[in-house]
């Protein structure tokens, strides 16, 4: 399937929902075996945010990225939160397109939230910031 622009850089949620659906019904399965890992939203609620587009849905027949845009106090993120696939399809098709993007939409810092070791194979100029542990409180 080719690539499609995110949902807030096309003219109509017409234009939008059929290629949506498709998109995302046949990236699905890896869609849920990523968010068992991230363990904050499920599809559902991905899928509202798509529709009301607060976040964007990038993709090829190799990969695809959920993305969104963060407003902070003093800066305007584009924040590429969930990803399945190849890499390296991602990086070919995506990477300088919705850098782009994000650049036009008023973003001055991109963010990339990985597995750790990713931050090693994204090009020049990304560089590792920070690290997040988690602690999980519901058990003992």
């Amino acid at each position: 399937m080719p690539h499609q622009p995110p949902p807030s850089t096309t003219p109509s949620s017409d234009d939008v929902a059929p290629s949506l659906y498709a998109a995302w019904h046949y990236w699905m399965p890896k869609l849920q075996e990523t968010l068992q890992r991230d363990g904050k939203y499920d599809a559902l609620s991905i899928f509202e945010m798509l529709c009301k587009r607060q976040a964007q849905f990038w993709c090829s027949d190799k990969s695809f990225a959920v993305t969104e845009l963060l407003q902070y106090p003093l800066k305007k993120v584009f924040h590429v939160w969930l990803f399945g696939g190849d890499l390296e399809d991602f990086l070919k098709n995506f990477h300088d397109q919705g850098l782009a993007w994000a650049k036009a939409e008023g973003c001055i810092e991109a963010q990339f939230d990985g597995r750790i070791g990713w931050h090693k194979v994204l090009p020049e100029r990304w560089e590792r910031r920070s690290e997040t542990c988690v602690f999980d409180l519901r058990e003992g």
